[in-house]
């Protein structure tokens, strides 16, 4: 196991070193003594049980050290080093209760051996039990399959471990099984621009069939509540990654006939300004991103009287589906094939952006009982002036239901950029209502306005 000592005192250091030579044989210690040192040691020599700041160190703050520390490897016991009063007056009382496997080791540390010791156990017994010292592996790339780090958002715990990739050959284990996570936690893995959690193969089908379970089970009986929202965003995440990976099964059908009934009967009882504002956007991917176009289609389907639970469910299955098959999120932002982030693509990446549509379009075709929905799909990077893809229809070749879908898809992508506030939303609706004021788009796009009571 390694461990991570920042600090510049070299008789601690030695110190250290003997006692671990000593009493814990199995441990390495790993200096970093500045701040690059710190990044590159992080970046390069983990993972790591545990870590030791020196909070004497003269020219960076404890404070900013742990901060750097935890923002690369997580949730890890972590001891403050230093006198009492070195450690009292350097080491905000806030951070140091942030985890509550921090502790603190008393200098001179000759002077208390016995507690060294004792907070030392404690640390690799909490690593041990974490596995750390086993996290990184040498498995076969066969056996594990990626799925998109923000399907993982919305979890507090797994049933199964979740890797990085470090080499073509080599795993991190990044998440252990039945171990609570938060949101934070997860995130730090996006900082460090992972995109990837990596799953072995036949954990990921036991996982996708658990969590379609699970997501039936809370449509059931959840109010409508921003907890409800969350288990939508769990529920199109599953389907997603389902269907990109296995394809439509019985499993799948089942539950986009609870989100059939459960959407619209959420978007009954709230209006969709009061939606946007609770709703948990935040930075969870297409995901959430696709449930948000869902409600917005919705909203605008009851304004065009489209009241038919068949109108409703082509909607709903677009929104799960038109995306699915993008492997980075943010390329759900580009809106023509002249868009500056689309000419940085690489050939494969432009390739299988230019197909996703055409690629999710024929998924839509494993749904039994719904047509046209994938007309929808394919025709969802359409735009009113007729500078969209794949066909570059204008706005008066798209169907209605073509449009409806579009203006939802674009305004929420607009939106995902933006602060959510009232003032934001309405100049987006204003902004859109400079193109989207013609064709089939036209009264989509006054029934959107009307929504949020604007001129236009």
């Amino acid at each position: 196991m390694k461990i991570l000592y920042f600090g510049e005192v070299e008789e601690d250091v030695q110190y250290l070193k003997n006692i671990l030579k000593t009493h814990f044989k199995k441990i390495h210690l790993v200096l970093a003594r500045d701040q690059q040192q710190l990044v590159d040691v992080l970046s390069y020599d983990g993972p790591f049980g545990f870590c030791i700041i020196d909070c004497s160190h003269e020219d960076i703050s404890p404070t900013v050290v742990y901060e750097t520390i935890t923002g690369f490897i997580g949730e890890r016991p972590l001891l403050f080093m230093g006198t009492k009063a070195i450690v009292n007056d350097r080491v905000e009382q806030e951070v140091f209760e942030s985890r509550e496997n921090n502790n603190i080791l008393i200098t001179p540390l000759d002077k208390n051996l016995d507690e060294l010791k004792n907070k030392l156990t404690e640390c690799v017994k909490w690593a041990q039990d974490h596995e750390y010292e086993q996290s990184i592996v040498d498995i076969d790339r066969e056996e594990f399959i990626g799925m998109k780090i923000k399907s993982f958002y919305l979890y507090n715990t797994f049933a199964y471990d979740l890797y990085v990739e470090v080499t073509s050959t080599k795993f991190l284990k990044a998440v252990v099984k039945n171990t609570s996570y938060s949101e934070g936690d997860i995130q730090r893995y996006v900082k460090k621009g992972v995109k990837r959690f990596y799953i072995k193969k036949d954990d990921q089908l036991k996982f996708l069939e658990e969590t379609i379970v699970k997501c039936r089970d809370q449509l059931e009986v959840l109010p409508n509540s921003i907890e409800l929202m969350k288990t939508h965003v769990i529920a199109f995440s599953v389907i997603q990654n389902y269907v990109s990976n296995f394809g439509v099964t019985e499993s799948v059908q089942e539950l986009t006939e609870s989100l059939i009934d459960s959407i619209p009967k959420l978007c009954r009882d709230k209006k969709l300004p009061e939606i946007m504002q609770e709703f948990p956007f935040g930075d969870a991917g297409i995901a959430a991103k696709s449930v948000l176009v869902a409600y917005i289609c919705d909203h605008i389907s009851k304004g065009l009287d489209w009241n038919a639970r068949s109108s409703k469910a082509k909607m709903i299955i677009s929104a799960i589906l038109h995306d699915s098959f993008l492997d980075n999120d943010d390329l759900s932002k580009i809106t023509t094939l002249e868009d500056e982030d689309f000419e940085m693509l690489g050939n494969i990446e432009k390739d299988d952006f230019i197909k996703h549509p055409e690629k999710a379009a024929r998924i839509a075709n494993q749904f039994t009982g719904y047509s046209d929905i994938d007309y929808i799909i394919e025709q969802h990077h359409e735009l009113p002036s007729g500078e969209g893809f794949p066909h570059g229809w204008s706005s008066m070749k798209l169907s209605i239901l073509s449009c409806v879908f579009i203006t939802a898809y674009n305004f929420t992508n607009i939106c995902s950029d933006l602060e959510l506030t009232v003032e934001n939303i309405k100049k987006i609706i204003r902004y859109m209502s400079k193109n989207y004021n013609v064709g089939n788009f036209k009264d989509p796009m006054k029934i959107l306005a009307d929504i949020f009571n604007v001129k236009i």
